[in-house]
C-alpha cells in the first residue's frame, strides 16, 4: 500500500468518520465481517492553492494524478493523529484559588 505524500499540509482536515460494525447484515439475511484493521476511517482534507512552479507542487501533484489512474489504495495518516496537540504539561491559570469539587475553572 502506498503512502500519501505529506509534502504539503493541508489547509483543512475534517475529523475522521469511523464506519459503525464489523458485522453487517444485508436484507437476504447474509452476514458480512470485517476484521478489525480493514474497518479503516474517512475524512475530508482540503489544500490551498499548489504553487505548481515548485519542485514540490510538481511533485505532489504528479504524484497524486498518478495514484489516481492508477486506482492507488493509499496508506494515509490524518495530519491531527501524526503527533501529539501539545505537550500536556504546563500550569493552567485558574479562575479564583478557592474553588472546590471535582471541576477546574480556568481562564
Amino acid at each position: 500500500m502506498a503512502t500519501w505524500p505529506r509534502t504539503i499540509m493541508p489547509s483543512d482536515a475534517k475529523w475522521p468518520e469511523h464506519k459503525s460494525a464489523l458485522i453487517g447484515r444485508a436484507e437476504s439475511g447474509r452476514v458480512t465481517t470485517r476484521g478489525t484493521g480493514a474497518r479503516g476511517r474517512r475524512w475530508t482534507e482540503r489544500y490551498g492553492a499548489i504553487d505548481t512552479r515548485t519542485p514540490t507542487g510538481r511533485g505532489f501533484m504528479s504524484r497524486v494524478r498518478r495514484s489516481l489512474a492508477a486506482g492507488t489504495i493509499w496508506d494515509v495518516q490524518h495530519p491531527d493523529y501524526a503527533g501529539p496537540l501539545g505537550s500536556g504539561l504546563g500550569t493552567p491559570v485558574v479562575s479564583g484559588a478557592g474553588q472546590t469539587g471535582s471541576a477546574l475553572v480556568t481562564s
